[in-house]
């Protein structure tokens, strides 16, 4: 599942996975992010730090507190830094998650999802 407000982004990512035969959810807001996550219940959520006034950050905290969605991997892409004391470096430590720095370059993105779904490198 791939949530980002970013289209441009959005697109991209869902087409390259879905042509290396992921099944891709995608969602441009945040406001039905978490019910999403419940009800498609996704091997790897790909989560942009700030989509729109929400934080990506806050949308992991609530999955975290859950016992359904607590050992989803989550890789979280973003322009922003993540420094800075607003806990998300610490949030990302404390459960495992992933950053991809934003813009990335294409075999980075594919190379960080492989690694996370612990699938073979393909090109």
């Amino acid at each position: 599942m791939i949530i980002d407000d970013t289209l441009q982004y959005l697109e991209l990512m869902a087409t390259v996975l879905t042509s290396r035969g992921h099944t891709v959810i995608t969602r441009s807001q945040a406001e039905d992010a978490i019910e999403a996550v419940w009800l498609a219940a996704p091997d790897l959520l790909i989560l942009d730090a700030q989509l729109g006034e929400a934080s990506g950050f806050d949308i992991i905290a609530q999955l975290m507190q859950t016992e359904a969605t607590r050992d989803l991997r989550i890789l979280v892409c973003t322009a922003e830094g993540v420094e800075g004391g607003n806990g998300s470096e610490a949030l990302l430590e404390q459960y495992g998650h992933h950053l991809l720095p934003k813009p990335f370059e294409l075999a980075t993105f594919l190379a960080k999802v492989d690694e996370i779904l612990g699938t073979p490198a393909s090109g």
